[in-house]
């Protein structure tokens, strides 16, 4: 697949998750009103708005048979105005500094431990839920941090 098909894959990836989220387009924002800077690893890109689109090849690789296993997930929610190819900004939630958050592979028999940090300069409240693993809600209840908190839980796949 090409670049340009990739970056039109990323981003209307990106565009469903900001519908998925409820999150509306912004105005330019620039990532200091919010008390953010540029996360790390992240590009700036012009007027101050950040490259955020995780890379659709951005994968881990295949598991190799093996007995089960404990896999810990780690997430931070971040909060960052964002830029589009077409120079069009959004205030986004982010997992790990990007849209959409890691792929996670877990074989069958593992245990999960998720932990998710909402970042210290977040203005709202997040979570993260796994409708795979426990059905609607998908533990999101369990993870529902204010700025500042982490929260997490456990599951058996």
């Amino acid at each position: 697949m090409g670049t340009f098909a990739q970056n039109m894959k990323a981003t209307a990836s990106a565009i469903a998750l900001l519908a998925t989220l409820g999150l509306a387009p912004g105005t330019a924002l620039a990532n200091e009103k919010h008390g953010h800077g540029a996360p790390a690893g992240a590009t700036t890109t012009t007027a101050g708005a950040v490259s955020i689109v995780r890379s659709p090849t951005d994968l881990p690789p295949p598991l190799a048979k093996r007995g089960p296993e404990r896999v810990r997930v780690s997430l931070e929610t971040v909060e960052i105005t964002g830029q589009l190819d077409d120079g069009t900004t959004y205030h986004y939630w982010t997992f790990n500094s990007k849209v959409p958050g890691p792929f996670v592979r877990v074989r069958v028999g593992d245990t999960v431990e998720v932990t998710m940090k909402n970042h210290d300069e977040s203005t709202l409240m997040h979570n993260v839920d796994f409708h795979a693993v426990t059905g609607p809600g998908g533990g999101g209840m369990a993870t529902e941090a204010m700025p500042g908190e982490t929260k997490g839980f456990v599951f058996k796949r």
